[in-house]
């Protein structure tokens, strides 16, 4: 995961990234977070993430997601 996000992070600038809903039940919680940036190519990216984190003591112990690319211009 960490060689995942520095690949993003050099291809990417100008990241905002949002929490704009959580719902928890159990030791489940699901998110739904859109992500904008821009492309080392000057095109503006937007991606639609949706994860769901498993928390154990306040910590993140598992989580899932899904990435959905929006738009890029």
């Amino acid at each position: 995961m960490k060689d995942k996000v520095r690949v993003t992070r050099q291809e990417l600038t100008d990241i905002e990234v949002r929490f704009e809903d959580q719902v928890g039940e159990g030791d489940k919680v699901a998110s739904r977070i859109p992500m904008s940036a821009r492309h080392s190519s000057g095109a503006d990216v937007l991606v639609n993430l949706i994860a769901l984190s498993q928390v154990t003591d306040g910590r993140i112990v598992a989580e899932w997601g899904i990435a959905e690319p929006s738009a890029v211009a």
